[in-house]
């Protein structure tokens, strides 16, 4: 039997052929028919898997700030430390009405995925079982009555004072369950590209950046940059961004000249090196 190639599935393959070269692999699913992402989503596509980052600002004014629950650039460590997660509302702890447990995504200091199970104790911190050098994202659970968080869990370290961190590196926000957050780590053993971009501002102009740092810079540069006035806006290069290695860090930031809220977010597609 004869399998046809879609055209959507084409232009997947040769872009990100482009952008993160090719190694003798076949990239072509059982079912070559469907467009590339689908068959990448459902591991249709030999070494290729997802990532997908929504992030959301509040309070965008002035300067480019990470889309994030801190409306700041985002905090990145800059060696493994042992992350602390804590809640504002004493509400988030098991058998009240907030959250009860939340899932922690993190790198170890080799860059090697992990993840953890936490059980809250509303505004007094509890500790993760390891030390990371990045945070990658949280999600709630499990919940009493209320079926969300009541107040801001914080990931972060040093110091909590009601429930609020010295050093904050990630958020679920109050009323949410999933952290918000438009920067990421490449994990190690992966090479990453871009092919997807989205921002929303529904009250006044934004402007978006993508940026990035290897491994063994200092400094972010910026990758991608776009502008959406009162609407919402998407990108699709014909060839993806990057190629990123392993250890890169990727910020999604946003400027308006008024305190606004900016949604936004991209795609990665992550090739196992």
């Amino acid at each position: 039997m004869k399998k046809y190639v879609s055209l959507a599935m084409v232009a997947g393959i040769l872009g990100l052929i482009v952008t993160l070269g090719w190694t003798g692999t076949d990239p072509i699913p059982d079912n070559p028919s469907m467009p590339f992402g689908v068959g990448v989503v459902f591991g249709e596509v030999g070494q290729y898997s997802s990532e997908y980052r929504n992030a959301y600002n509040p309070t965008v004014d002035g300067a480019f700030e990470s889309l994030w629950a801190d409306s700041s650039l985002a905090t990145l460590p800059t060696s493994a430390i042992v992350f602390t997660v804590s809640s504002t509302a004493d509400d988030d702890s098991a058998s009240d009405t907030g959250a009860y447990t939340v899932r922690i995504y993190a790198l170890l200091s080799d860059y090697t995925d992990t993840s953890e199970v936490i059980t809250l104790t509303g505004k007094t911190e509890v500790s993760m079982t390891g030390a990371c050098i990045r945070f990658q994202g949280a999600e709630v659970l499990t919940s009493g009555d209320s079926e969300e968080a009541a107040g801001t869990i914080w990931i972060g370290s040093g110091t909590v004072t009601d429930g609020v961190p010295a050093v904050k590196y990630g958020a679920i926000a109050a009323g949410s369950n999933s952290s918000l957050h438009g920067y990421y780590t490449v994990p190690r053993g992966y090479t990453a590209a871009i092919d997807y971009i989205h921002a929303d501002s529904a009250t006044d102009t934004a402007a978006v950046g993508l940026y990035v740092r290897p491994d063994g810079q200092d400094v972010f540069h910026q990758a991608f940059g776009g502008e959406v006035y009162r609407n919402a806006a998407e990108w699709r290069p014909n060839v993806p961004l990057g190629p990123y290695a392993a250890k890169t860090d990727i910020d999604l930031r946003a400027n308006t000249n008024a305190s606004a809220p900016v949604s936004a977010g991209y795609s990665v597609i992550l090739k196992a090196d």
